[in-house]
């Protein structure tokens, strides 16, 4: 089985695929809509603009195949920008722009009231995870702790979807599960051993999925 890292031109797509090699999982960095139409596993990661990205993955036809994949039931993982695009609208950049919709979420901007604390938020924070999580199954240490980089956070309009929560100056929902669809707020890519269980984690129920 062979992961698909989608590039729709923002961000370091080769740190993510770095991760996934140290987990001994196979993946292929692809913008072809034919390729990633018949991945097996999707994962959609990010540094950068909301509004910039989705208009890449609609001038690239992205949207539609990842919306074809998510109906069949393929594993998806979103990762910081990516977890937020997976979300139904967005107000960065100023008025609503429209995003994948596949959670029932919506993203604003991270909001801070410590005055000691700066955006963007980044660096490590310890996160409280739901028992009931599937990606972080193999993390038994309690309030694991996460790399961050971010100013935007999701909104989910349905609280099943959550699987973890982090604070900064306030309370945020830093990962998100519902069927198929994954999501995380912070890089498993930069977080060491936590982050290589997570992609392990999610590498794992791609493969069940592709053998059923």
């Amino acid at each position: 089985m062979t992961i698909v890292i989608v590039d729709y031109e923002v961000g370091n797509f080769r740190n993510v695929q770095r991760a996934f090699e140290k987990i001994n999982t196979e993946t292929i960095i692809s913008s072809d809509p034919d390729v990633i139409s018949s991945a097996p596993a999707i994962v959609l990661p990010g540094v950068g603009a909301f509004r910039t990205a989705m208009d890449n993955i609609e001038r690239l036809e992205l949207d539609s195949v990842l919306n074809n994949r998510a109906a069949v039931g393929t594993p998806i993982l979103g990762i910081c920008l990516g977890m937020q695009l997976l979300a139904k609208t967005s107000t960065e950049g100023g008025g609503l722009r429209k995003g994948l919709g596949l959670l029932p979420m919506e993203v604003e901007q991270l909001s801070v009231q410590n005055t000691d604390l700066r955006l963007p938020h980044i660096g490590w924070n310890n996160i409280s995870v739901s028992p009931n999580s599937q990606l972080f199954q193999g993390i038994e240490t309690p309030d694991p702790d996460f790399y961050f980089v971010h100013s935007f956070r999701v909104i989910p309009t349905d609280a099943s979807i959550i699987s973890a929560i982090c604070s900064y100056g306030n309370d945020f929902v830093c990962a998100a599960e519902w069927g198929s669809i994954f999501a995380v707020q912070f890089h498993p890519e930069k977080s060491q051993q936590y982050g290589r269980e997570v992609l392990k984690a999610f590498a794992e129920i791609s493969q069940t999925s592709s053998s059923a």
